[in-house]
This record gives structure tokens, sequence and C-alpha cells, in this order.
């Protein structure tokens, strides 16, 4: 039977149509919608999936290791490439870009041989000889955000300053993120998070962004939670919390997310409860309450102890009280109370 497809020299192609079909091939990788193949690491924790007819038709190498790994979504296992540089890599075969940096450019190099992806392979070599054209980002003053949309979280990630403008609103569910360059003196748009994160809190956790909880356009607390790979720039949706909550504060530790008090149910009650998402396990358990009901606090972590700084309480009153979670231990204890009550106050460890 002869092929339905045309060949190319015969119909002119829609470009129109090919872009929404790409686009829609980024939005499922993003969402892990449809995938149907896995990788992983026996010596990392990671995982990674893709289509596999996307990565066969832009490499000889996938196209031939899929013909051996049959099955509905078969699990893989990756050697000689970390999932770091194999995810840059991944990327590439859905976007046909790549951004080496010093820092990775051998291993990326490598890792384009193996899995013969010539014009990955191209773009390195090319950056090694200096020849590589970089386009200049978006360049806005430093401590001057675009003002269209409130910023409502931001995180250090000891290097820079992270800060999310958010999206408001049921039509704007499109979110930037911006990274100040404290040298320059600027703020340069480094992704985008395309899901509605109004009031999502922010947490800087092994080179990944991680927002967490929110309102939705329903104006109501949200579970939801993303991870954005800082040097792919691509979101992932992660398990939801336990718990829906909006002002809500949290800090990394060891690799470990703590989801801290919150305003819960749709007459925002400030809560008391926690919880904490391993990666390595992609699970949410819970982890015993706080000792005062909070909301619109402030969370920072110091030698396995998280201390939990003012806040608004549940008669809405600015809460003065600070208490401390020691990790090793699993409990509370209340620390001395500030001079006046604060939320959403900043802090810094020195």
């Amino acid at each position: 039977m002869a092929s339905a497809i045309p060949k190319k020299d015969v119909v002119r192609p829609d470009k129109g149509f090919s872009d929404l079909v790409w686009e829609n091939f980024h939005e499922f990788y993003d969402q892990e919608k449809h995938i149907d193949v896995t990788f992983l690491w026996r010596s990392y924790p990671e995982r990674i999936t893709a289509h596999r007819v996307i990565l066969a038709a832009a490499s000889v190498y996938f196209d031939e290791l899929f013909q051996t790994k049959q099955g509905s979504a078969p699990a893989i296992y990756i050697e000689n490439i970390a999932p770091d540089e194999f995810e840059l890599l991944i990327a590439y075969c859905y976007t046909g870009r790549l951004n080496p940096k010093m820092n990775n450019v051998s291993r990326l190099l490598n890792g384009a041989t193996i899995l013969k992806l010539d014009g990955a392979a191209a773009l390195c070599t090319a950056y090694l000889k200096g020849s590589t054209e970089r386009s200049r980002p978006l360049r806005i003053p430093a401590f001057q955000l675009p003002s269209n949309h409130p910023t409502s979280s931001n995180t250090n990630t000891n290097k820079s300053i992270l800060a999310v403008r958010q999206s408001i609103g049921k039509q704007d569910t499109e979110s930037c993120i911006y990274r100040c360059d404290e040298m320059e003196k600027i703020w340069i748009q480094c992704g985008v998070l395309k899901f509605p994160t109004q009031r999502a809190v922010l947490v800087y956790s092994n080179k990944r962004l991680i927002t967490l909880g929110g309102i939705s356009p329903q104006n109501l607390p949200m579970t939801c939670v993303h991870s954005c790979n800082l040097e792919t720039q691509i979101w992932r949706k992660l398990p939801p919390m336990k718990v829906a909550r909006v002002g809500l504060c949290a800090v990394a530790v060891d690799g470990i997310i703590y989801a801290i008090g919150g305003y819960m149910s749709p007459q925002y009650i400030a809560t008391m409860t926690a919880e904490k998402f391993d990666p390595s396990t992609g699970q949410w358990t819970s982890v015993p309450s706080m000792c005062v009901s909070r909301a619109e606090s402030t969370a920072v972590a110091i030698d396995h102890q998280i201390y939990i700084i003012g806040g608004v309480g549940i008669d809405r009153e600015e809460l003065k009280s600070v208490e401390c979670y020691n990790i090793k231990t699993g409990k509370w204890r209340k620390c001395a109370d500030m001079l006046q009550g604060r939320f959403n106050c900043g802090v810094k460890v020195s």
C-alpha cells in the first residue's frame, strides 16, 4: 500500500502546522505527557522521561537502541553520561538548541559523540574553538524588575539571586524567572514557567529551582510543585504536596524540600502542619506540626535545624514568635521572640 504522506517536493509544508506540532511536543516533554521511555542511572537517583519517536528521529543511536528495547514504556539504564549532561542532550533532541559552558562542554561533547548527535557535537566543538555565537539575554537594570506583575518570592543560590515575576488572573498564566548578576548589576531572564503560579514560594536545591503551592485561577490554595533545571531551562511537574497551601515557607536541606505552614482551605486559615519531599523517592511525607499556626513566615536552615520566623497567625495577627525544627530529632522547640511582629521578612545568615 502506497504511503499517504506526500513527498517533500510535491507539497509545500505548512510551517504553522509544523510549529504547532513541535510546540505540543515541547509541552508533552515538559509535563511528561504521553512519555514512553524512562532513563535511569545505577549511581544517581535521577530519572528522565522522553518520547522514543522524537529521540529516534534525532539520533541513529536511539533508533537502533529502541529496536532492541521493546515494550510500552521501557526503562533503560545509562552508562558513561551523567544525568545533567544527558538531560541537556535530550532537550537538544526536542529543540535543536544547546548552550555548552566551560564547566560542562567536554562532558557534553563526549555524550553527544556517544549518542551520535552530530549537531550537538558540532556546537560543542565550535564552543571550544571560541566561534560559538551567543544571543544576548534580556537585561534589566538591577533591582528594577518589570513592574507589571508582582514579584512574590526570591531565593539565593550562593552565586546570584533568583526572583519570579508571578502571573496574575485567569488570562495570564506565564511567569518569568530572573537571575540577578550582582557583578554587572543587571537582571537576566533565565526561564519561563507556563503554569498559574501566583504567590508560589521558591526553593533552590541541587541546581534546580522549585516552586511550591500558590493560588489557582479559581482563587484557591494549590498543591502543585514544579522543578526547573536552570541549565536546560526545562520545567517538570513534581508530585503534589499532601496539603494545598499558599503563603507557606519552604527550605531545602540536603536535597530534601520542606513545606511549612501557610494558608489552607478556601477560608485562608493559617496552619501549623508541615511536610517534606524526598526527590530520591518522589514522595511527600508529613513531619510534626509546628507549635504555632502561621502563614507568610520565613524559613532558614542552619546546621540541620530549620528556624521559622514571624508570620501571620490564625487570628490574622503579626507574629513575633520564632520556633526551630531539629531535623535529626524530629522535634520543634520555641525560641526567643522578636521585639516586634513581622511577616514575609527577609533573613540573611552569615
